[in-house]
Order: C-alpha cells, then structure tokens, then sequence
C-alpha cells in the first residue's frame, strides 16, 4: 500500500512541476520538487532499498522533462540522496528535519549551479543573484510544507509540533 502511495506522490509532483509549472512558477522559477522530494525521503523512511527506488525513480523523471538534462538530474539526485542517507547515518546530534532541509537546500543549489553552468559554460554574481538562489529558496519553502504533509500521509508519523521539533512522550521514556 505504501508503494503505490509512494507512486502517487511522485506522479503529483511530476505533475506539479510539468503540466502546471507555469501556475506554481514565481518569476519564472520552477521548484525542483522531485529533487526535494528525493532528499526528504531518506529523512522519514526507515527503509534504505525504498528510499533508494524513490530516489532513482524521481532522478529519472526529473531526467526526462523537457528541457532538464537528465545526466545533470541523474548525477545530482543520486549524489544528493547519497549524502541525505550518509546523513541519516551518520549525523545524529542535529535533528532530522535540519539535516532533511539542509541537504534539500544544497541539492537544489548544485542543481541550479550546474544547469546554469552548461547553459551559459559560466556562473557569475549576476546568475546565482538571478536563478540559483530563488531556485534555492523556492524549493526549500516547498520542502518545509512537503516534509509534515509527507511524513503523515506515507507513515502516519504526525508530530505535536510542526516540522518534528518536540520529542514524543516514549522518547522520553527511553532514554
């Protein structure tokens, strides 16, 4: 059951970010929010084999939009889910929903440096002022709403206090 609505939720954001970019656009910056999409997963899935399909599948259509390069989508989503796993493991004294938006907001910076590099073969103070940092700050205000909405609908994990910042009453009990 999780699987298909693991499914639905990259079909929405494809659908989101292809057929109604222009509605969700600001400036004419689209988020990248299959990208954030595939960074938030780790953070919230305890399975790493899911978490490594969903990032797989969401590089491949990300890929496959018209006018994304898809070795740049591959590259930057797989890397980028490496580290946000790396992160999961390794990184425990920083609460997850910190490590999820970081990782989020520096997949969405590599990508837009790396789109706006093989466009133009150059990056200057005028690009990232222009592109990389709106791209940026979009999809990380976009990951911010995703990251409750998805925890709860996908695990039914809803925290007291938004974004998981308060401890659970067993968590207490644990320790």
């Amino acid at each position: 059951m999780r699987t298909v609505k693991i499914a639905v939720w990259i079909a929405v954001l494809y659908l989101l970010q292809t057929v109604f970019g222009r509605l969700i656009s600001v400036y004419g910056i689209t988020p990248q929010l299959l990208t954030a999409f595939a960074v938030l997963f780790p953070f919230i899935s305890e399975d790493d084999k899911e978490s490594a399909y969903t990032a797989l599948v969401c590089a491949a259509l990300s890929g496959a939009m018209v006018g994304h390069y898809f070795a740049a989508d591959m590259i930057v989503i797989g890397v980028a889910y490496l580290i946000s796993h790396f992160a999961v493991q390794n990184i425990r004294f920083v609460p997850s929903w910190i490590r999820a938006h970081t990782m989020t907001a520096l997949a969405a910076f590599v990508y837009a440096a790396v789109v706006c590099f093989s466009a133009k073969m150059s990056v200057n103070g005028f690009d990232i002022r222009r592109y990389i940092l709106p791209n940026v700050i979009y999809t990380l205000i976009c990951s911010f709403v995703m990251y409750p909405i998805i925890k709860k609908t996908l695990f039914g994990k809803a925290d007291k206090v938004l974004w998981g910042m308060r401890k659970e009453p067993e968590q207490y009990e644990q320790q």
